[in-house]
């Protein structure tokens, strides 16, 4: 929330307290057999927002990362991973926001392919998420996203790139500060 754009109308200016608790673990590591390089985390984000004399209203997040890439002949790398996320809402008061919750997952993998002077990549994404909302209805959906593109370096200080890319993106979990 950016207090610059509230209704001061509906919420007047008063002391509020923001407050951000975040902790992550990771790991990365290099040549662990056919894994040239990994980088993994867990984490967990409580973000909470407090006005005075009105109950803390708070968003908490939870989740994990594997990034793993694979070189094949010295030439070529495969890059691929999962990601987990999983957010739910805790406004101080019953609002529009409350019971609110929302899972994502992707999993992907992607080609970059060394065929000096011309560089290809190539990509392919799977996101799915499973949402539960204020209205105690769920949705679920996924969609898998495709990419490509080409570098042609013409010299070490000029190069020429084209690509094609789709993302999709769930949607967002209604703002527990912004009840």
């Amino acid at each position: 929330l950016r207090e610059e754009f509230d209704d001061f109308a509906r919420n007047p200016a008063s002391y509020r307290t923001y407050t951000q608790d975040r902790t992550n673990l990771e790991y990365k590591g290099a040549n662990l057999g056919f894994v040239s390089n990994i980088k993994a985390n867990v984490f967990h984000l409580k973000t909470a927002r407090e006005d005075a004399g009105d109950g803390a209203d708070q968003n908490k997040a939870t989740g994990a990362n594997l990034n793993l890439d694979s070189r094949i002949f010295d030439r070529h790398t495969i890059k691929y991973g999962i990601n987990y996320r999983h957010q739910k809402n805790h406004p101080g008061t019953v609002t529009a926001a409350a019971n609110e919750s929302k899972t994502d997952y992707g999993i992907y993998a992607e080609g970059i392919w060394d065929f000096h002077p011309v560089t290809l990549t190539t990509g392919l994404r799977y996101d799915h998420f499973k949402m539960r909302t204020s209205g105690r209805s769920e949705v679920s959906d996924g969609q898998i996203n495709p990419s490509i593109a080409a570098i042609y370096d013409l010299n070490e200080q000029v190069s020429f790139n084209a690509g094609l890319s789709y993302a999709t993106r769930s949607p967002r979990l209604y703002e527990a500060m912004l009840a």
